[in-house]
């Protein structure tokens, strides 16, 4: 079962996780974002900021097997740069728990904020960047009929292997 909920800038274990993620060198290359090193009062800073922002929407993706088992918190999912004339959003999403991945909830997870918050936002068009090398994202947002609307040759620099690589433009109409 996937839900995505509200991230507590309360919640110490939630931050926690959200803090290791943001350090992560691997996630933050494969999302092509920078590691950063956050105190836990700027997680919380971060999550606070990024929850009331009404140019976006951020979730966590809370995650349980079974009913009874307990709810793990996974990772982070959002609808950023909501532009409300022209109806788009850009998409983002990560699995910080690397021995859940595989199992489809990321699928799920986008589904979800298709579904719910996209169709609430009144979002016509949703949009994401995802490196050309990132084939896992790649079939996830293909598998959602998000088309290549676009190519950007050497756009992002992964300190990790110390090449460029080039971006792909993926989009998906609402309608």
């Amino acid at each position: 079962m996937i839900d995505l909920l509200n991230i507590s800038h309360d919640n110490s274990d939630q931050l926690e996780k959200i803090m290791n993620w943001k350090s992560n060198e691997i996630l933050c290359d494969n999302i092509m974002a920078e590691p950063v090193s956050l105190t836990f009062q700027e997680t919380k800073d971060w999550v606070q900021k990024n929850s009331t922002d009404k140019n976006q929407e951020l979730k966590g993706i809370f995650y349980r097997e079974k009913a009874n088992d307990p709810v793990i918190f996974l990772g982070v999912i959002r609808l950023m740069f909501i532009d409300d004339n022209a109806n788009t959003a850009e998409v983002g999403l990560y699995i910080g728990d690397s021995s859940l991945r595989g199992k489809k909830i990321g699928k799920n997870a986008l589904k979800q904020l298709i579904e719910v918050y996209a169709k609430e936002r009144n979002i016509n068009k949703l949009h994401a960047r995802i490196r050309v090398s990132n084939n896992v994202s790649l079939k996830l947002f293909r598998s959602l009929n998000f088309t290549q609307e676009g190519f950007l040759k050497n756009h992002y620099y992964s300190k990790l292997d110390k090449t460029f690589d080039d971006v792909i433009l993926m989009a998906r109409f609402m309608s």
